[in-house]
């Protein structure tokens, strides 16, 4: 028997307004080249609920550290949009900060993330922190993970590298390659995993996984 609430509730938040993204966003690095296209020729993205909950439950994380750091008294602007670049990269750091420990001013980038995965800052997400660096002529960052089993928060520093950021621009460039030729690549992904599919349900899919998979 159908649970009449929970269709209810999964009804409205099916039926939320997409924000049509038509240009590369710092976001976008080192992900999947073949979501990025269909996401930029505006194909619409199949997000479940249980998804679109975790975005959500990622945003109120991010509201709520931010309201940490302006309580401490270092917090000197928040969501604010790099920059204009000639690569014409789209994107807003979380966080710009004076940092008690050397009275630096950093980039800062939180995100909820899974204790049991959490070993050293993800290669992606560095490449973020470093690219609102860059655009923000700023040389330091911060990594803020959030556990999503215990919500302790854990700091991680990110210093600028000239080569680094050279290599991550050149990924931004062969993508900008991509979408200009309109056509998205092969793929070479496992469908049983990730960045295709994590788990049994359809939650645990990539919104575009029944179009590569179909």
């Amino acid at each position: 028997m159908m649970d009449k609430l929970k269709e209810k509730i999964d009804e409205v938040i099916s039926t939320r307004n997409e924000v049509v993204r038509r240009e590369l966003h710092v976001s976008d690095i080192y992900q999947c080249p073949r979501k990025i296209i269909f996401r930029i020729k505006g194909i619409p993205e199949k997000i479940t609920p249980r998804q679109f909950n975790i975005f959500q439950n990622g945003h109120a994380v991010h509201e709520r550290i931010e309201g940490y750091f302006k309580k401490a008294g270092i917090l000197i602007d928040s969501e604010q949009p790099i920059k204009e670049n000639e690569m014409g990269i789209k994107g807003r750091y979380d966080l710009k900060f004076k940092d008690p420990n050397d009275n630096e001013i950093k980039i800062g980038d939180v995100k909820s993330i899974n204790l049991r995965t959490l070993r050293e800052p993800k290669k992606e997400h560095i490449a973020q922190v470093m690219l609102y660096m860059h655009f923000e002529g700023i040389r330091k960052g911060k990594l803020i993970y959030e556990s999503k089993q215990t919500q302790e928060l854990f700091y991680f520093d990110v210093e600028y590298d000239q080569i680094t950021i050279e290599s991550i621009l050149g990924w931004f460039k062969d993508m900008q390659e991509l979408v200009d030729k309109g056509a998205a690549p092969a793929t070479n992904n496992d469908k049983n995993k990730f960045p295709c599919s994590w788990g049994a349900d359809a939650g645990s899919r990539c919104p575009y996984y029944d179009i590569c998979w179909k």
